[in-house]
């Protein structure tokens, strides 16, 4: 059977999505012919002032405003509705949609679209975006959605497929062993058209520290790594098949355990196999000897959730870390010639002004040592601990990007990652 696995505008155009490489395995694994179309590639080489404005559009996209949001992807329509040839040219009954808060509005219309042509056709849409309720309300309301997938969509996938015919809306995978999860398929995407020549790789799933704010306790649940063993086989293999420069690790906090990350690099060293990789991971499984072993095994950059210069903002945010501890960390992985990659977060419940400038002081006294700095708005996602304990923080319409608590709102929000990019680039020069 003929499935089709598409990606909507917009997600990527730096590298393949691994989401539809890790479903097309399992798919053929199973005897079924998956077909990858990654729409937002093709619209990034035909028109990249429409793919950034749709880039621009997925960051005002308010899930309490759905009309609206829906509304202003009007001008894309006509350049969507050539995607929507695309998969009619495939002739392919099952068409699914891996679908993200950034391409949920370009990847409904297509959907909406399809079922105008043809209402046989049968759409499943999987993905982060719908483990969000108000997004999978919106999704529902529409009327063009046949199934939604929760959980990880490779065996729900499966599942589904099999299923399809007893109507189910909603289905959710069991746990599975990530240590025996399929090598991802890269075969059959445009590599040549990505922007950069790496490839994507997983090697863990959610995070185990559990801040208040995050997402991934919902999305994952249980933190889970693969062993070295199997991160490195499973890079030598993809390194013969597609000859990527490096990897990028698409996980929250790479690699597991600092034993895991020491066996991993010990198994690159042994092997003396070239490779180059990066990835985001948390200070406090660092020192300076095992840095400057990830340096000798091939590590790039490292992407360090910082969050805040104040000790008292992050002890709220449950980030199980001091501010001292991050600094000196960053400073090591520097010496050691690995870009340093620093993320950080204003407007959280609480925060004063003070503590913000603790933070601006944090970004100009180790400029140093950091490589880029990115910065964005607390949001409160749904079944996060910040969202079931907003009354504590005197949070008023937490479902709202516009939430807004003591001296705090949507406008202090945007006033301070503005000063936070302004300090960027005055003290980057």
């Amino acid at each position: 059977m003929k499935v089709i696995l598409a990606i909507g505008p917009i997600w990527e155009y730096k590298r393949p999505p691994l989401s539809l490489a890790m479903l097309q395995a399992t798919l053929k694994n199973k005897g079924y012919k998956p077909k990858i179309l990654d729409l937002g590639l093709d619209l990034y080489i035909k028109n990249k002032f429409l793919y950034k404005y749709l880039g621009l559009l997925s960051y005002l996209y308010r899930p309490e405003f759905p009309k609206l949001s829906y509304g202003l992807i009007s001008i894309a329509k006509p350049k969507l509705s050539l995607s929507v040839e695309r998969i009619f040219k495939e002739n392919s009954k099952i068409i699914c949609f891996t679908t993200y808060k950034s391409n949920i509005l370009p990847t409904l219309y297509i959907a909406s679209e399809i079922k105008k042509i043809d209402p046989r056709k049968i759409i499943i849409f999987g993905g982060p975006a719908c483990s969000i309720k108000k997004i999978r309300d919106f999704i529902r309301k529409k009327g063009v959605v046949d199934q939604i997938i929760l959980g990880e969509g490779d065996l729900a996938l499966l599942g589904t497929l099999e299923k399809i015919s007893k109507n189910k809306k909603k289905l959710k995978t069991r746990q599975k062993d990530i240590n025996r999860e399929l090598l991802p398929d890269f075969s059959g995407f445009d590599l040549g058209n990505y922007e950069r020549k790496s490839l994507p790789y997983s090697t863990t799933r959610g995070c185990y520290n559990n801040c208040e704010f995050c997402f991934d306790i919902v999305l994952w649940k249980k933190y889970k790594f693969k062993k070295a063993e199997k991160i490195f086989s499973d890079l030598k293999k993809l390194k013969e098949l597609y000859g990527p420069e490096f990897f990028l690790f698409a996980d929250s906090v790479i690699l597991g355990s600092s034993r895991n990350i020491e066996d991993f690099c010990d198994l690159v060293i042994k092997y003396n196999f070239k490779i180059g990789w990066v990835g985001q991971i948390k200070p406090s499984v660092l020192n300076k000897n095992l840095l400057r072993k990830m340096k000798t095994a091939g590590c790039m950059d490292l992407s360090f959730g910082i969050e805040s210069g104040s000790q008292r903002i992050l002890d709220i945010m449950k980030k199980n870390c001091r501010v001292q501890e991050s600094i000196q960390i960053m400073k090591f992985a520097n010496e050691q010639g690995i870009g340093v990659t620093a993320l950080f977060m204003v407007g959280y419940p609480t925060e004063t002004w003070k503590d913000f400038f603790k933070t601006l002081k944090l970004l100009i006294n180790n400029k140093q040592y950091i490589t880029a700095a990115f910065c964005s708005p607390t949001s409160i996602y749904p079944g996060t601990s910040l969202y079931l304990n907003a009354e504590k923080y005197g949070i008023k319409n937490r479902d709202s990007s516009f939430w807004y608590s003591k001296n705090n709102n949507i406008f202090v929000r945007l006033l301070r990652l503005g000063i936070f990019i302004l300090t960027i680039k005055i003290f980057k020069k």
